[in-house]
């Protein structure tokens, strides 16, 4: 969610999400949750460029890439390493990397959760479209739960 991407021009839907995903990042980093940044690469968007009520701290993982963020990083090793078997997909570009990195992660063998008041794009449709798919298609269905911020639980 940074500036360059969430803002009222171009995914009005995203600003108005940022105090409630502020809120979701304290809660989870209260409960020593993994908090994983990623960005896009093209073009380069650096983590500087996040909105800064929900900027990464120093351990917070930060991965660049196209649409899927688990393509050309590290992102797979860092969360297998850790020992994680579920993801929580969010952020801006619903129709870009949340679905593609989300797609992945159960392609991949985690679990995935989609807080659907947590993702936007640049039109409703595409919201939409990217949680019906997510929890529609063969084999993501299986493996993606869909819910909001407030509900999910450390």
């Amino acid at each position: 969610m940074t500036k360059v991407i969430c803002s009222a021009e171009r995914y009005s839907h995203c600003p108005p999400m940022i105090p409630a995903v502020e809120k979701f990042i304290s809660e989870a980093r209260a409960k020593n949750v993994m908090v994983v940044f990623t960005s896009t690469k093209t073009p380069d968007v650096p983590k500087t460029q996040i909105w800064p009520e929900l900027a990464p701290n120093d351990n917070d993982p930060f991965f660049q890439g196209l649409l899927d963020k688990f393509i050309g990083t590290d992102l797979e090793k860092t969360l297998k390493d850790k020992g994680i078997k579920t993801v929580i997909a969010l952020g801006v570009a619903a129709q870009g990397g949340v679905i593609s990195t989300a797609s992945t992660a159960a392609q991949r063998g985690f679990e995935v959760v989609v807080p659907v008041d947590a993702v936007a794009a640049n039109e409703s449709y595409s919201e939409q479209y990217t949680v019906w798919h997510l929890s529609h298609a063969p084999f993501l269905a299986l493996h993606t739960k869909l819910t909001k911020l407030d509900m999910i639980k450390f």
